[in-house]
């Protein structure tokens, strides 16, 4: 589902991602500090819950290397607790944000799987 977007090309859009058992998640992600961005996408993994995703959705709803995950099942602005929510086994829902991430700083590296 697409929340729209702006002049510069960024839009934000809604993932929902079922968990299955045995199955990694398939990204890794760089925490970063910056108003409004949570965690960016640094790869997405073949065999992943994010790889299917991407597989049965056309652009511009695939997740890419680059974008930013704003949200997870109703938590933001705290990256630590949005990767937690990430290595949870919950189901997830997403809003991942495509675009500028000026002023993005990096604080760490993490991969959710």
């Amino acid at each position: 589902m697409s929340r729209g977007g702006n002049m510069n090309g960024s839009f934000s859009f809604e993932v929902e991602l079922t968990k299955v058992p045995g199955m990694r998640l398939g990204i890794d992600v760089v925490l970063v500090s910056s108003t409004g961005c949570g965690l960016v996408i640094e790869s997405v993994n073949e065999g992943g819950i994010v790889a299917a995703w991407n597989a049965r959705s056309r652009e511009p709803l695939r997740i890419h290397p680059g974008d930013c995950i704003l949200q997870v099942n109703g938590i933001d602005g705290d990256t630590a607790a949005l990767a937690a929510e990430l290595r949870s086994g919950k189901d997830l829902r997403m809003m991942v944000h495509r675009g500028s991430t000026q002023d993005v700083r990096v604080t760490g590296f993490l991969n959710p799987n």
